[in-house]
């Protein structure tokens, strides 16, 4: 998602989400508006605040996570965050495929894997680790929850 540092204040919430995703991104943004110090530093806190505010309303409305093939699922942020669901699906392994921190870190295991939402990354050189992860808990007969 390429937005001008010009009109970033004027994005809908829902539109910012993907961006909201990439930490990276959202700087590399802000350095680019002609500001001063204390503003951008504003404006990323006030992102941070967003990121956990749009991050609630996906508990509430995307929260379950959908099974793909045996014991593999894929599911939002929403998905992730919602203990619950998690739970009573009986997954037992989260690989996050972005720049996101672990939400149950004593409760499930975690692979966290830094893959920007960008059309030039090359997801392919995370394919051998992420393949690991997924495969080590399949074969145990565990579920994996794939969320980006």
């Amino acid at each position: 998602m390429d937005i001008e540092p010009s009109t970033l204040l004027q994005e809908s919430p829902s539109n910012l989400m993907p961006l909201i995703s990439s930490p990276d991104k959202i700087s590399s943004i802000i350095e680019g508006i002609p500001a001063d110090e204390a503003t951008k530093k504003s404006l990323k806190l006030l992102f941070t605040k967003l990121t956990v505010i749009l991050a609630g309303k996906y508990v509430k409305t995307d929260n379950m996570p959908i099974e793909i093939i045996e014991n593999l699922y894929i599911g939002s942020i929403g998905s992730a965050l919602s203990r619950d669901n998690l739970k009573n699906t009986g997954i037992r392994a989260i690989l996050v495929c972005a720049n996101l921190k672990e939400a149950f870190p004593d409760e499930f295991r975690y692979k966290g894997m830094n893959i920007k939402d960008s059309m030039d990354q090359d997801v392919i050189t995370f394919f051998k680790e992420t393949n690991e992860f997924i495969g080590k808990h399949l074969e145990n007969k565990e579920k994996v929850l794939v969320h980006w």
